[in-house]
């Protein structure tokens, strides 16, 4: 197993979605607060992330993943 799948693993989760997106132009996607984690990975292209205990938001680039600890508002977007 890849190091993900091990971690992933040992979580134990009880449920699963996934979902893809294409945007093009200016967007944003604001995700509510949920129990659990969520992770993101950046496929093709760049965005911004923010959770509202972020100071500043975050940059994203291709190839970047991360693991947010739920939970809070979460949102991505093409612009800060």
């Amino acid at each position: 197993m890849d190091p993900l799948s091990d971690v992933l693993s040992l979580l134990k989760p009880r449920s699963q979605f996934y979902a893809g997106l294409d945007a093009a132009g200016d967007w944003s996607f604001d995700f509510p607060p949920h129990e659990g984690i969520k992770f993101t990975a950046v496929i093709r292209g760049s965005c911004w992330g923010y959770t509202d205990d972020l100071e500043q938001p975050v940059r994203f680039d291709e190839g970047d993943c991360f693991l947010l600890n739920c939970g809070r508002r979460f949102v991505l977007a093409s612009d800060p």
